[in-house]
Parts: C-alpha cells; structure tokens; sequence
C-alpha cells in the first residue's frame, strides 16, 4: 500500500487535529493509503475507531527532513506550513482568515503538486492571487456524533447558545460575549456554552471573570472545558 504522511500533529482536540484524525480513519477504512505521522496522536477514540486506528504508522522526522512519498502540509496565512519534513508530490489543505496574499504566497505554492482549500473563499482568494494549482474541498462532519436525535437535558429550562473554537482572533470570542451580553439583558433563560479550550491555553485566563466584564453573570455561562471532538454531540 502507499504510503502518504501528514506533517502536523494529530489529535482529538483541535480542528486540524480532528482533520487529519478523521483524513487519516478514512484512508485506513479505504485502504487507499497508509497515513504515516510524524508526531504522536493525542486521540480519544471509540473501540471501532481504535482497532482501525491501530495500523496507524507513526515515526520520527527523518534527520534529512525529506520522505520518498508524499506528504501533506497543514497551510495557514501566507500559506505557511510546519515547515518539518518535505516529500515526493506533496500536496497542501488551506485554511486562512488573511486575504492579503503578497509574492511569499505565490512562491510557497509553486512547492505543492495541488492546494486544496477548505472553502470557496479560500479559493477564490488564491485565484485572484494567479496561484491556480487550486481544488476546493469543504469538510464534512461525522454523522455518528452530530445526527438528530432526542433533546438532553443538560440545561432545563435554558436557551443555550453554543460557541466553540479555540481562543484565537479569528473565531472573536469578544464578539460572542458582547452580542450574547445583548440577548440575554432580554432573555434571561439564555445560557452561553463554550468550548473554548486548546492545547495553547493561558493557564491564567479566567474565562468566568472576562464573561462578568460584558455584563455576563456566572449562571449564564457554562464552561464544558477540553473535551474530545468525539463527546460534541453529548453537549450539542
């Protein structure tokens, strides 16, 4: 079987690391590629996911920091990647919030086989920058965990509004605390439900007391902490 490496870490708790978990079960399931990482998973997995997950191969960056196969690197702003380990035929998934792309962009694309960007946006955006070895690829969701089904009840009585993401600019959790402090001064039942938690977390942010700033009291709030991705639809 081929083999095909993915160059940034995967896990259960983060967005790319939710990406590649489920790029990589999906690889094995079809056995159309071997994944190989280059860092240690940090997953939380089901007994089916686990059995399948354990053909997983895993191995330290080669000192030369080049492979025979090819590799696929995470690309942010500037298409910027890891930069740890380069392959045969490699390929970039994009994701970025700048528009501005400048001449570094439109150099670093020309070292992928294909970019593919993870919505139309980002698409469009590298056309009108002249980078045309572009596919559009949305992501989908796993219908195991996020399906219709009977309400829980975890908050009775309360209109919960859910808010997830990583503390970053681009997800502008200030934004959410501002407009939710203005939906619940006429909706008092409105409860706020973050996950907001990421492997770079502030250990001295408080998230109670930066709610409290915007006029958000401690009971409309509910922290659910850092939980995997797998555990989403309990809370959802």
């Amino acid at each position: 079987m081929r083999r095909i490496g993915l160059d940034w870490p995967v896990s259960s708790y983060s967005g790319w690391g939710v990406f590649g978990l489920h790029l990589c079960l999906a690889l094995l399931r079809r056995k159309s590629a071997q994944p190989v990482l280059f860092h240690p998973p940090q997953v939380d997995l089901s007994p089916a996911q686990q059995k399948l997950f354990a053909g997983i191969d895993v191995r330290e960056i080669p000192p030369s920091r080049r492979t025979d196969f090819p590799v696929l690197h995470a690309l942010g702003n500037q298409l910027k990647d890891f930069g740890l380990v380069e392959g045969n035929g490699d390929a970039g998934l994009v994701f970025f919030e700048d528009p501005d792309l400048g001449d570094l962009a439109s150099e670093r694309a020309r070292k992928y086989r294909v970019i593919v960007a993870g919505s139309q946006w980002n698409g469009a955006l590298l056309d009108q920058a002249g980078i045309t070895n572009v596919v559009v690829a949305q992501q989908g969701y796993d219908d195991s965990v996020f399906h219709p089904g009977p309400k829980l009840p975890n908050w009775p009585g309360r209109f919960a509004v859910f808010s997830g993401g990583k503390l970053e600019a681009r997800k502008a959790q200030d934004i959410v605390l501002q407009t939710f402090a203005e939906f619940h001064a006429h909706h008092l039942e409105a409860l706020l439900v973050t996950a907001w938690h990421g492997f770079s977390d502030q250990p001295d942010l408080d998230l109670a007391a930066w709610a409290a700033s915007y006029g958000i009291p401690s009971d409309a709030m509910a922290d659910i902490g850092f939980i995997p991705n797998r555990l989403m639809g309990d809370v959802l």
